[in-house]
């Protein structure tokens, strides 16, 4: 059997799960470990969300995370794991953004990390662009919205700003407005009469910024429902990312053939991330 923790946001969740989906594909007995979300003071700010897609979910009982895990969720067993050490089984990610190849070899193991590179599920593309969907909202402003960018050379804009300027040590001075007026520039030279839809966590600062601009939409429902967020700008015929997994997996689902994907050519500070980058995006 495989464990695969799942754990973090939406973009993180994701990763994870497609790491699970490749590892059942191989024919594997995988499971996920869906503890994380049940111990409130660790991730307040974090639910779990993968229900809201058309998941194969599989979850781990009690007693076979114990089995394979080293069981680090409470005081007890953190002790007991420094008497006995850590157990073999229980497998970290080596190196974040990097692809390891052996992990696809592992059985018997519980898996704990982010995985964050295509280069684990490129292959089940189909498998999961079939999965990773939601049925559509209901509400009207979401059902006009919808049609407006399968109607027009739509082009998202993720601008992620709030917990981002709180760690500026690790992912600020990546996506600068330098870099977003960059990524619009490109874009007005490929695309003949493009929309950009601005999904943000800032729209005071994204609508101070851009107000002068008749191209733009701003699309304000970040931070009330994420999920819809995510299928607008999957939506999209185009994209501009920011350095986060909500809008990688976004542009990564996009279905349209020519579709002309923007990321910042840094991810994160003083770390390298040689494989978070997909093939044919456009490195600014």
């Amino acid at each position: 059997m495989i464990i695969v923790k799942i754990w973090g946001g939406v973009g993180n969740q994701l990763f994870q799960y497609a790491l699970y989906r490749k590892l059942l594909h191989q024919g594997k007995d995988a499971k996920v470990d869906l503890s994380w979300f049940n111990i409130k003071k660790r991730n307040q700010q974090r639910t779990y969300k993968l229900d809201l897609f058309q998941t194969d979910i599989r979850e781990c009982t009690r007693r076979e995370k114990k089995k394979l895990a080293n069981g680090t969720d409470n005081r007890r067993q953190r002790i007991i794991q420094k008497v006995i050490g850590k157990r073999k089984s229980h497998v970290y990610e080596k190196k974040a953004y990097t692809f390891d190849a052996s992990i696809l070899e592992r059985d018997n193991v519980y898996l704990e990390g982010y995985w964050q590179t295509q280069l684990y599920f490129a292959d089940i593309k189909e498998i999961l662009q079939k999965e990773i969907i939601m049925e559509h909202n209901k509400s009207i402003y979401f059902n006009e919205t919808l049609k407006r960018i399968m109607v027009t050379n739509s082009i998202s804009v993720h601008i992620r700003r709030s917990d981002y300027l709180l760690k500026a040590e690790k992912y600020g001075n990546i996506c600068t407005k330098e870099y977003y007026n960059n990524a619009l520039n490109y874009m007005e030279r490929k695309i003949q009469n493009p929309v950009f839809y601005i999904f943000t966590d800032d729209m005071v600062w994204a609508k101070d910024t851009y107000k002068d601009r008749k191209d733009i939409v701003f699309i304000d429902g970040n931070g009330k429902a994420e999920e819809n967020d995510f299928i607008l700008m999957s939506k999209c015929k185009h994209n501009i990312i920011a350095n986060s997994s909500f809008s990688w997996w976004a542009a990564w689902l996009n279905g349209n053939a020519d579709k002309i994907v923007i990321a910042p050519d840094k991810w994160i500070n003083e770390v390298d991330t040689p494989d978070i980058w997909c093939e044919n995006w456009v490195h600014i």
